[in-house]
């Protein structure tokens, strides 16, 4: 799902998201994951996953980050050798046990 509940009025560049908007995202994320209680949460999202992580939710102990697929750095090679998409792929893997 979207954590953010409005639409982007920055265009493709993201979301300039304000305290509301980050307050009523968070809200309605977390009213989610209490009726369906999942048992991993994946974020493409760094912003919306440091807005989730502030709220030192039970939930984050089964969370896990990633950068946004759109993102320069999904494909990217960092420093230590790593892909946010090679992260993302091993992770479903080990959900799914492909």
């Amino acid at each position: 799902m979207n954590f953010f509940v409005v639409p982007s009025t920055n265009g493709s560049r993201g979301i300039i998201a304000t305290k509301e908007m980050e307050e009523k995202s968070l809200n309605n994320f977390e009213e989610v994951i209490k009726v369906l209680k999942p048992n991993y949460i994946l974020f493409l999202s760094k912003k919306s996953y440091y807005i989730f992580e502030k709220q030192n939710s039970e939930s984050l102990k089964k969370t896990y980050t990633f950068c946004h697929p759109a993102s320069r750095w999904w494909y990217r090679k960092r420093k230590d050798g790593g892909k946010s998409s090679n992260e993302f792929r091993e992770k479903i893997e080990i959900i799914f046990k492909i």
